[in-house]
Formats: structure tokens, sequence, C-alpha cells
């Protein structure tokens, strides 16, 4: 279909370079990854298709997936790089597999913000826990339902404080309807992706001035709205501010904007 990019990126006011240093990190392989990755093994000719094809196809009906055994151990085995980073802010989506990547790759830090509170120790900035329904994937199946804010408490109990902060029903965007076999009967326009995309580059340019270092737990399509990139499971990028996707006119899914050779195989 016919496109036009428009040649500005999100945010006028955004900085011409990072302040301080922002890694964005996919959430590990989930459930719903899985069952996507299998039906596309018994059904070869959807390796052809584009994500939002295979998913109009099938949907596996997991509601807020979490990960898999794999993906603990892909957020796990990238835990030595983001202690490295030494971060100060963690900024997550309550999306459970979101949550389960950033307790996993953050678990030493995290660790340490205990030790250290019991202690009184503050001679280290803490490892500060931020998490905004901004981060939530694009909503287009089942696995973007996400649960009430009680059953995320009780999931993870040493973030209840940080998960009073979010809405009630925070997982659909205004006009979605969830039909009785927990399916998205209305999802998401491109457009509303963008706008949030465009939210969260405002908070992460005011979290810069505080923070030495900010790893963003999220997404791949969201991240794909916000970099024209992407991301493997668990792939952990520096996110250029200067370099951001130019906001497209694109009314659906089906974006051919800067056409990022898509592989379905390897990013669903």
């Amino acid at each position: 279909m016919p496109v036009s990019l428009q040649c500005h990126s999100f945010t006028p006011s955004l900085p011409r370079r990072n302040i301080m240093p922002v890694y964005l990190l996919r959430h590990g392989e989930s459930e719903h990854n899985i069952a996507i990755k299998q039906y596309m093994t018994e059904h070869t000719e959807t390796h052809i298709l584009e994500w939002w094809q295979i998913e109009d196809s099938f949907d596996p009906k997991i509601r807020d997936a979490d990960l898999t055994e794999k993906g603990v151990s892909q957020a796990q085995e990238v835990r030595e790089e983001v202690n490295a980073l030494r971060p100060s802010l963690l900024m997550m989506s309550p999306l459970t597999r979101n949550l389960r990547t950033g307790l996993e790759s953050c678990a030493d830090l995290l660790k340490k913000n205990q030790s250290n509170s019991i202690s009184g120790d503050m001679s280290a900035a803490p490892l500060t826990v931020q998490i905004t329904p901004h981060l939530r994937e694009h909503t287009y199946s089942s696995c973007d339902l996400g649960s009430p804010v009680e059953t995320l408490q009780t999931s993870f109990p040493h973030w209840t404080e940080e998960l009073t902060e979010v809405p009630a029903k925070w997982w659909c965007h205004s006009d979605a309807v969830e039909d009785p076999n927990s399916r998205i009967s209305c999802r998401e326009p491109w457009q509303a992706l963008q706008d949030r995309a465009e939210i969260l580059c405002a908070m992460i340019t005011t979290a810069q001035q505080d923070h030495e270092c900010i790893i963003v737990v999220g997404h791949a399509v969201l991240f794909y709205a916000l970099t024209g990139e992407w991301l493997s499971n668990c792939q952990l990028m520096e996110l250029d501010m200067t370099k951001l996707r130019a906001r497209c006119s694109c009314q659906s899914p089906a974006c051919c904007c800067e056409n990022p050779d898509f592989d379905a195989a390897k990013h669903t």
C-alpha cells in the first residue's frame, strides 16, 4: 500500500545526543513465542508471511504469556552484561513475560538493593524500578491481554509498591474489546502504537536527567516502532536517541516503511 514518511523523529524537543546511555532489552522467549514457532513448523507456508499475517492466522490464546524455561535461561545469560552496565533505572511493562525478564536479568542488582537496604549502606545508587503500561506490547493477540494488578502483585511481591501506580485495566488501548475466548476483537491502531512510542521517548529523556544508565525491558513490535529494528529474544541494544524511526502515516500493522527485512522464524 502507498505510504509516506514524515521527516522528523518522534519528539522535536529530544536532545541531539544521549545525555546518559539507554539500553533496550527485549523479553526472553515466551509461551506465546514457542506456540507460534510450532505453528510455523507445521505450516511451512507461513515463513513468507509478515508477523501480523501469522497472528491473523493463529492465536494460541495464551493470555499474558510467561517465559518458557529457555526464556528464563536467556534472561539469566544476559545478567552479566546488565551488571557491567551498572544501571540505576529499570523500566518495564506490566506484562508477565516482561516482568519476569527484568527479574531474572537484574537479579544481582535487585539482590544488592535488598542487601544495602537491610545494612543501611547508601554508598551506591540503588536500582530504581519503574513499571509503566506505555511499554506494553502492540495490542494484537491474546498474549497482549495483561493480568490484573492484584494478580501481578501476588506473582511479583517485591514490586507490590511499584505496581500500585499501574491502572486497574492497563493492557488495552481505548478501543480494544476482549471476546469470551480472550482474543482481541479490536486491535490497537498503528498510529496509537506510535503515540505510545512518543510518550516513552519523553519519559526516557526525562529519566536521563537523574540516571546514569537506564535499562528498558520491552517488546518486539513496540521497539520496532521506536527504532525500526527487530530485536531477538533477550537481545540488548543501546538506544541512540538521535536515530529514532521516523513516524509514518500507515494506518495498520502492514507498515512497509523502512523495510526491516523481517524474518518471522527469528522474531516471533
